[in-house]
């Protein structure tokens, strides 16, 4: 996980936590990680049909549990910072 997230700082890329329960790649230890180096992180539903979005409390729960504030999650952030960081205006 070390070089994936080096990788992601170095490519300037996010890193998802994902709230579908037979993936949740990232574990609360690795957000912990991924949040100490700098490495930008995004909620994601993995949704493919309505009902698969009552999972949301998945990544929410593994966000809480790496101690991810809402203000360290690029797609809680307002619109305008969201295209700042992505480099468009």
């Amino acid at each position: 996980m070390e070089a994936v997230f080096k990788s992601a700082l170095q490519y300037n890329k996010a890193l998802e936590i994902n709230a579908m329960p037979d993936r949740l790649d990232l574990k609360d230890i690795h957000i912990q990680r991924a949040q100490k180096l700098g490495v930008t992180l995004v909620m994601g539903t993995d949704a493919h049909a309505l009902a698969h979005l009552k999972f949301m409390t998945f990544w929410y729960g593994v966000a809480r549990r790496g101690w991810c504030q809402p203000e360290q999650i690029l797609n809680t952030r307002p619109l305008k910072e969201i295209l700042k960081m992505l480099g468009r205006h």
